[in-house]
């Protein structure tokens, strides 16, 4: 483990030291960042502020990343013209070794990450928070889908903030791929939904993948959707991460279906289209509202649910 360290700590040092480089060279230095013109689109007034150990962010773009997407956007590749032999030798070998350190870690952070939540108490201390109960039941996912798909509560730590959250593991078969973090508070910096350290999210309720129980597939956009439709008598539902998180190297794991329907939030048109494209014969649902909303405001009648899902067209 000293040594992966000192690997990737070796190479973000070289980014970070030709990355300040070119700063020097092609920036000016205010307030303890660089501004410079920005590599990534055609401008006259600078807009790109790079932050030494830190990153950029640039106000015309509005891309941002650390300092490897800045070295990245400069063009420093290993094979870039803009770096020394003696750099793109060492830049190369070094990222050669990261590429090959963090497959590594992803492997055993799967593993650890499904040890963890087989000790972990976050289903039970749930039933201690009947607020979050009460806030699940709102929007259609009462104790069925709550015991079934694992559902939980912790608290969530941000800049030394604790808040409470949800828990949601994705799990396939026996392994949980993922735990995803539900925050049950507004304005949280960031966004409200978060991923335990080493998740590796692929469908939420994957296992009805390899077991059909039906005919139909229906695949919706985020887990608490896919658990609001399963509540009320979809099972055979899974949920991909949102709207762009299709991957069609999933096509085959859905292959064994006779009817595949995308029902996808109805800003999500061109997403869920190329999505079912990749599905020979899929389908796409039109839907006005999100499921769960559908759900919630029909009193739990599936049926209005399903008349959509049944007129989905062809993709194809």
């Amino acid at each position: 483990m000293v040594a992966n360290v000192q690997v990737v700590a070796g190479l973000e040092a070289l980014e970070a030291r030709i990355m300040a480089e070119i700063a020097r060279r092609q920036g000016k230095l205010q307030r303890g960042e660089w501004l410079l013109l920005c590599p990534l689109h055609s401008e006259r007034s600078p807009s790109f502020y790079y932050r030494p150990g830190v990153g950029f962010i640039c106000f015309g773009c509005k891309a941002e990343g650390g300092i490897k997407d800045a070295a990245r956007a400069f063009g420093l590749e290993p094979g870039s013209a803009a770096l020394s032999a003696e750099d793109r030798e060492r830049l190369e070998a070094d990222r050669r070794a990261v590429m090959e350190l963090r497959q590594e870690e992803q492997r055993l952070a799967g593993l650890a990450l499904t040890e963890y939540w087989a000790h972990s108490d976050a289903a039970a201390e749930l039933r201690r928070h009947e607020n979050a109960l009460a806030t699940l039941a709102r929007e259609g996912i009462g104790r069925l889908a709550v015991d079934h798909f694992g559902i939980g509560w912790a608290t969530y730590g941000i800049d030394g903030v604790g808040y409470p959250a949800l828990t949601i593991p994705w799990r396939y078969r026996n392994e949980v791929r993922a735990v995803q973090y539900r925050i049950l508070a507004d304005d949280v910096p960031g966004g409200r939904y978060r991923w335990h350290k080493g998740s590796r999210p692929t469908l939420f309720n994957a296992d009805v993948v390899t077991d059909p129980v039906d005919d139909l597939l229906v695949v919706v956009e985020g887990a608490k959707k896919a658990a609001a439709c399963w509540e009320h008598g979809l099972e055979s539902v899974c949920a991909i991460t949102n709207k762009g998180g299709w991957n069609p190297a999933w096509a085959p794991w859905v292959a064994g279906f006779r009817d595949v329907v995308f029902a996808l939030d109805p800003d999500a048109g061109a997403e869920a289209l190329a999505a079912a494209r990749t599905v020979p014969g899929a389908r796409v649902a039109r839907l006005p509202r999100k499921p769960d909303d559908m759900l919630v405001e029909s009193g739990g009648d599936i049926e209005q649910l399903m008349a959509y899902i049944g007129a989905a067209r062809r993709a194809d």
